[in-house]
């Protein structure tokens, strides 16, 4: 690593690390959010533009406040790091069958040094009594959108009577796992220094047990995108998803359509409905329409304006159905103008 990261560096950092900002959407942030303190590190993995389980966050704020997760650059902002460096971290999470999992967190760590905080050199009296160890480097956001990857120094003691004494691990230990050491962690000794502390992981072998558990075990996940009215004729497109049950005895019995149903017009499929199953799942209800071929039974639709939806995107919805005049239905077609700009 670079010298800003060597060994003999340790941080120090300038009075007030938050700045004044005339930004409204600061000066109206919560109380708490200018008071929290997340801890370094934490994840964006499924919690872009909100704040993560980790208490970090992932919205485009975060830079502001200096509380964004580490990885909120490669995974929320898509960044290549074509002005930085990869360097992947390693945690453990429990596995489905009570061992731990690797976790590989990537962090873009910037190549300018005035994007990070100006780290100075441990002064020369810094620890003579003990030995100088570089532990775990932690990660912030740099200014210019990446991370600084911040070095981590202990002064750890020489006298082992001043740490806890650690026994050997049984010989049964992690017998169907693989016995993965991990980063080393400090306390402090009894004699004012430090003590380091190992820490050791059985992960498991079985790659299923570190899958994502099913939250909708015995049914299929179906996604129906909706959308949202953002007002001034504006929209935001959302996905939701639906836990659809593999039982077909929790839901309606449905039976087929007549042979004479719709002679005279086409037979068109809608969007499906969803209703809670007798399972605590969901139901899909399928939508039949008998749509008209005389496009007279039904209203003129004009083209969209040349100028509709600038600085937007439009967007196809489900079709909707209305009478037609001869007794039958029309097909009403589903358009939006998302700007995500207003969309949470």
């Amino acid at each position: 690593m670079k010298s800003l990261y060597a060994l003999t560096m340790t941080f120090l950092f300038a009075a007030g690390t938050l700045v004044g900002c005339a930004d409204d959407s600061i000066e109206s942030a919560s109380e708490d959010r200018l008071t929290e303190n997340p801890a370094p590190g934490g994840s964006c993995a499924g919690a872009c533009g909100a704040q993560s389980a980790d208490g970090c966050w992932c919205d485009a704020e975060c830079a502001s406040y200096g509380d964004c997760c580490s990885d909120k650059a490669p995974v929320c902002d898509g960044a290549d790091c074509t002005n930085g460096e990869i360097v992947v971290t390693k945690s453990f999470e429990a596995s489905t069958d009570d061992k731990e999992c690797v976790v590989e967190t990537d962090h873009c760590v910037t190549n300018d040094f005035g994007a990070c905080p100006l780290l100075s050199p441990l002064p020369p009296d810094y620890c003579p009594e003990g030995t100088i160890v570089q532990g775990t480097a932690s990660f912030m956001p740099s200014s210019d959108g990446m991370e600084c990857e911040m070095p981590s120094v202990h002064c750890v003691t020489n006298d082992y009577g001043a740490c806890p004494q650690f026994s050997p691990l049984p010989p049964d230990y992690c017998a169907d796992g693989d016995v993965v050491q991990g980063a080393t962690t400090f306390i402090p000794s009894t004699d004012g220094m430090e003590c380091e502390i190992p820490s050791v992981h059985c992960v498991t072998t079985d790659a299923n047990s570190c899958e994502p558990e099913d939250d909708c075990a015995g049914g299929q996940t179906q996604v129906e995108q909706v959308f949202a009215d953002a007002g001034n004729g504006l929209s935001c497109a959302e996905e939701v998803a639906h836990c659809v049950t593999d039982d077909f005895g929790a839901c309606p019995l449905y039976s087929p359509l007549p042979p004479d149903y719709c002679p005279d017009g086409q037979i068109m499929a809608g969007p499906a409905k969803y209703m809670a199953s007798s399972d605590g799942m969901e139901c899909e209800l399928p939508s039949a329409h008998c749509v008209t071929t005389d496009y007279d039974a039904c209203p003129l639709w004009q083209p969209l304006p040349p100028d509709y939806c600038e600085g937007g995107q439009v967007m196809q919805g489900a079709n909707s159905f209305m009478p037609s005049s001869d007794g039958m239905e029309c097909v009403v077609p589903s358009v939006h103008c998302v700007v995500e700009d207003l969309c949470d």
